[in-house]
Order: C-alpha cells, then sequence, then structure tokens
C-alpha cells in the first residue's frame, strides 16, 4: 500500500494543481525566444510556507508521465502479487 501511495500522491498533485502560464524570454545563441512555463505553488513537507516552482511545457510533462509510469508499475505488482496469493491459497484448499 505504501508503494502504491507516493505515484498515486504525485499524479493527484500534478493532475489537482492549479497552472498560470509564464513567459519568460530566454537567450539560445544570441536569438530570443520565449519559453512558456508552467508555475504552480505547492506545499513542502515540513514546512507551513508553500513554495512557487515553475516547469516549461516539456519538463512538465515528462514529470506527468514518469508518474503515470510508476503508478502502472506499481499496479502490475499489485495485481500480480494479488495473483500469486489467490493461486497458493487455493493450492492449500
Amino acid at each position: 500500500m505504501k508503494k502504491l501511495f507516493l505515484p498515486l500522491f504525485f499524479v493527484a498533485l500534478f493532475s489537482g494543481c492549479a497552472a498560470t502560464p509564464e513567459n519568460v524570454s530566454t537567450d539560445v545563441d544570441g536569438k530570443t525566444e520565449e519559453v512558456e512555463k508552467i508555475c504552480q505553488t505547492k506545499k513542502v513537507i515540513g514546512s507551513r510556507i508553500p513554495e512557487k516552482f515553475c516547469y516549461t511545457k516539456q519538463e512538465f510533462e515528462r514529470m506527468e508521465e514518469a508518474s503515470r509510469e510508476s503508478l502502472e508499475k506499481a499496479q502490475r505488482t499489485g495485481e500480480s502479487r494479488r495473483t500469486q496469493e489467490t493461486l497458493s491459497n487455493s493450492n492449500n484448499l
């Protein structure tokens, strides 16, 4: 159950937080490009003061995908354990 909590926490955190885009200019090879940032205010464990975290759209998508993969892996592991427990219990009867 503990292994399932962390991935679910991240999925809920990223899907439930309100995001406000900010335009930030970056200088790459002398060219100025506008990069859209997604900023979120999150509560930090061990502190009462929330912190603001800003990510680019690509970084945010990578974190969501990593969370999704972790959740799916945890679910597959849990399902295989339950199946093995069920089979071992039926063999004992």
